[in-house]
């Protein structure tokens, strides 16, 4: 659920588990169900460090295969396909590079890489915990006949692209539906929602399988998760720059 880049839509699902505590007004409540629900307090931390995930995202119509591998500390390497162009992405926690077929390996632009670094927490983006956030409760709407519960997310260190971002909790069943958020870009503050859908299993976890970004109310991106395994074995070997 938290930048608009391709693979953030991927990394915005998930709460952490925490005790209910008077001063954010039952929000923790909250999150603590959603966790229960999908069965995230069931994963070790072990389990977390390491996850693979094969994506296609669609943006203006043109669909953009992707197979990801995030490790923690701070490592990626994404293989993805864009207009037929294949590429390459690689962090190893430390340095970046991009690789095209080609074109030969560049290093990553500095600013990529600061903002990958954050992408790259595998636990952390995966769930909303009172390390990073603070939280309380936002209210509630109504939508296509259904409650939804909102949490104000607040992070801890600054997103300056990123504000006043709810998170809404189907009333029934606990599980995430939606956020909205204003995001900047170009100097002006767009309206951004997220919706959450097609909820499937993936090992001990189940997860919306189904991303849909909107910007102003316009389509802006969709993106279905193919597959998705916690604890994926992946060497340090994978994170090296690409030859």
């Amino acid at each position: 659920m938290k930048k608009i880049l391709l693979w953030a839509a991927v990394l915005c699902a998930g709460l952490a588990a925490m005790p209910v505590q008077a001063q954010n007004d039952g929000a923790d409540a909250v999150i603590e169900r959603y966790e229960r629900a999908t069965g995230l307090d069931r994963l070790s931390p072990s389990e977390m460090t390491c996850v693979m995930m094969e994506v296609v995202a669609e943006v203006q119509g043109m669909a953009m295969p992707m197979t990801m591998v995030l490790k923690e500390p701070g490592k990626m390497n994404v293989d993805m396909e864009v207009a037929g162009q294949k590429m390459r992405m690689v962090t190893d926690g430390e340095k970046g590079w991009v690789s095209i077929p080609g074109q030969g390996t560049m290093p990553m632009p500095d600013e990529m890489m600061a903002q990958l670094r954050e992408q790259t927490n595998v636990s952390q983006n995966y769930r909303w915990n009172k390390k990073d956030y603070s939280y309380k409760l936002a209210g509630e709407v109504q939508e296509g006949g259904r409650t939804y519960t909102g949490v104000l997310m607040t992070p801890k260190k600054p997103q300056p692209q990123v504000g006043n971002m709810v998170v809404y909790f189907d009333k029934e069943n606990g599980l995430v539906s939606f956020l909205t958020m204003d995001i900047e870009q170009g100097g002006q503050t767009q309206s951004a929602r997220m919706n959450f859908s097609a909820y499937r299993s993936y090992g001990k976890v189940k997860l919306p399988s189904l991303y849909k970004m909107l910007v102003n109310g316009s389509p802006m991106m969709t993106l279905e998760i193919k597959a998705l395994q916690y604890a994926y074995p992946a060497a340090d070997s994978l994170f090296a720059k690409p030859e």
